[in-house]
């Protein structure tokens, strides 16, 4: 459905202007403003929220946004010229985010609720400061995704989370598998794995924690 044949009640703009609640998404679809035929702003603002994570969107680019049909240069310049500001005032006004404990991490990722299984990539530094933050699906992928993540933001400190939407808070044998490779391959890259971190709605696993690393 395009956003004209919605009530002006639920359109973007207007909502926006009456100074009502307006989500992510909406926000986006004001600034990509139309869509095409198959896709309204809303839809193509989803996409991009849906393939990148809402806390990935700081670090898109250009190329990035371009890919994604319906997206052209304006409305990509406009993405990225809001996604400055934020940095602009975040940096201005925010402190950065510690990560002194699993708990932490434990009540970050809860925050953003995960439907699916995903891999959550922090990079911090030697005060336990967040630099980088990434979200990828659990996916065959994953080993290399994750080096890329390394390489890409130049990792020397790495903390790896994932949310097992099953319930269960307790390593399988292939997570005991999956985090004793990976941590054999960021080692040879000079990245020390800090802790692997199980999430689920009520509570976590660390394997330093409970020294499985």
């Amino acid at each position: 459905m395009s956003i004209k044949a919605l009530p002006d009640s639920e359109r973007p703009r207007e909502r926006l202007i009456e100074n009502k609640n307006i989500s992510l998404v909406e926000i986006l679809a004001i600034l990509i403003s139309t869509g095409y035929k198959e896709k309204s702003a809303l839809d193509l603002a989803r996409i991009i929220i849906s393939r990148f994570g809402f806390y990935s969107l700081k670090y898109l680019n250009y190329n990035d946004l371009i890919k994604i049909r319906g997206i052209n240069k304006a409305k990509a310049s406009r993405i990225l010229a809001a996604i400055k500001l934020a940095k602009i005032i975040n940096k201005e006004f925010s402190k950065p985010l510690i990560i002194r404990s699993p708990s932490n991490v434990f009540k970050f990722i809860n925050k953003l609720n995960p439907i699916n299984e995903k891999i959550f990539l922090f990079s911090v530094d030697n005060r336990n400061r967040l630099l980088v933050y990434e979200a990828f699906p659990n996916n065959n992928n994953i080993i290399r995704q994750i080096l890329g993540f390394v390489i890409k933001n130049d990792v020397f400190n790495l903390i790896i989370a994932h949310n097992h939407t099953s319930g269960i808070c307790r390593p399988s044998k292939q997570d005991i598998r999956f985090t004793k490779r990976i941590k054999g391959l960021l080692w040879d890259m000079n990245t020390v794995l800090v802790d692997h971190i199980i999430v689920t709605k009520k509570r976590y696993f660390s394997f330093r924690l409970n020294k499985m690393l």
